[in-house]
Parts: structure tokens; sequence; C-alpha cells
């Protein structure tokens, strides 16, 4: 039911505006770099359907469409490798792959939402898949390199500064006006402004993506 939630919600038809073609292309820009792609923006600002709309002008619809998944701090890596799940027969399971290893092995586009309430343990999994293009399924004893046509796109929440001057965050995964994230040292947060929400474990993968703010 979750996964058929999600095929909707990539579904979704988007009105062209004109901010939403400035979107458009710049996401269609940072495919040409081959690299992981992280979209930023405030709640409803329409990352993940910038995805889904993307993949459907280059015909990934279908059986081709783009898989997705959401993350939260209770997620855990086989929600993403894949788990063993109970038959209809008693006593007996099967292997139920994650859409994660599925996107790498079949080279199908993957929307992770929300990475940044990623726990450590799903960090930790994307780091090298992130860095070297091979994914690692430690309970089978399997390593995938990533088959051709396959690309990782993720989404991350940006909060709204209140209006007027204040202290900010510690430290962002940006390291931008409301934080740095060598020193830890706050800054003041320029007004109507909007930052990462910081202490996140996905800071760990921050250089490895390509951004794109919505």
């Amino acid at each position: 039911q979750q996964q058929q939630h999600q095929q909707q919600h990539l579904g979704e038809v988007m009105v062209h505006t004109e901010s939403m073609e400035r979107n458009l292309r710049s996401l269609a820009l940072a495919l040409t770099l081959n690299s992981p792609v992280l979209l930023e923006g405030v709640t409803g600002s329409g990352k993940s359907s910038l995805v889904s709309h993307l993949a459907a002008l280059t015909g990934r619809t279908g059986a081709h469409a783009p898989l997705a998944v959401q993350v939260g701090d209770q997620t855990d890596s086989k929600a993403l490798l894949g788990s063993y799940v109970c038959t209809d027969v008693p006593g007996q399971f099967r292997y139920l792959v994650g859409p994660l290893t599925r996107a790498v092995v079949e080279g199908r586009w993957l929307l992770i939402e929300d990475i940044d309430l990623a726990p450590l343990d799903v960090v930790s999994l994307l780091l090298p898949l992130l860095e070297s293009g091979r994914l690692c399924v430690p309970g089978r004893g399997e390593v995938h390199q990533a088959g051709p046509g396959f690309q990782l796109f993720a989404t991350r929440r940006l909060r709204s500064a209140p209006a007027g001057p204040g202290p900010g965050p510690k430290a962002t995964e940006e390291g931008d006006e409301a934080g740095d994230s060598t020193t830890g040292r706050s800054r003041p947060r320029p007004a109507g402004g909007h930052f990462a929400a910081p202490h996140s474990h996905a800071a760990l993968l921050e250089n490895l993506w390509t951004k794109v703010q919505v």
C-alpha cells in the first residue's frame, strides 16, 4: 500500500509556471554531470513532483517509472536493500528486494525523500554507493555495480527563517549564513531566508551531491 501511494505521488501532474520551468532546466543540467542529485526546498515546493515530471519527459513511465522511498529516523537499511517476508505457506519466507537494490540492479531512477531525516544506518549504506557506484547487501553477501541508467535523487526540506535578525542554528549542512559547519559557531540568520536542519547524519554525504534548490 505504501509503495502504491509513492507511485501515485510520483505520478502527480505539474502546472507549468516560470519557476517550474526554471527548476526543471536546473535539474536537467544537474543530470548531465552524472552525479547524485539533491533537491532542496521548503515543504510543498514540488521537489518530488519535479523528478516525476522530468522522468515523464524522458520516457521513464510505466514499468520504467522512478522508484521512491521516504525515510525517517526509524528507517533501517533493510527498507532500502530488501528483507525476508512471510509467504502464504506457514514457515516459509521469500526475499523481497528493496527499492534501492532494485534501482541499482535494473538501472532505474530512485528518489529518496527527506534524506535529512535518515539515520546513520541508511547514510552509511549510501556513502559507498555515492562514492563508487557500488551497493553492498551484507545480509546476502552481494555487491552490485550500478547498472546503466541508474540515477539517485534525494530531497531535503529547508526551514524558513523568521522575519528579522536572530541567531541561527549552530551548524547546517550548508555551512551558509545560518551557521558555520566547520567551526560550529552560529552566525546571524538573514531575515526571510531558508536553512537546512542542523545535526543531520546526511551531512556525511554533503559533498557528494549535485544540488538543485527548488
